[in-house]
């Protein structure tokens, strides 16, 4: 994440999904060439992915 005031002025470049998969807005069908997988709370329930 950048501060506010640098958004402006360092070029931001979009990854390919399966830098970040997430359960929430990616299919399973996709999970198996993920690079990295999210493990933060649900945005649509709230609830945690880890006990």
């Amino acid at each position: 994440d950048l501060p506010n005031y640098a958004q402006h002025t360092v070029p931001i470049f979009s990854l390919p999904q399966e830098w970040l998969w997430c359960e929430s807005w990616c299919g399973n069908a996709t999970k198996s060439k993920a690079k990295t997988i999210d493990l933060c709370n649900n945005p649509m329930t709230k609830e945690p992915k880890l006990q």
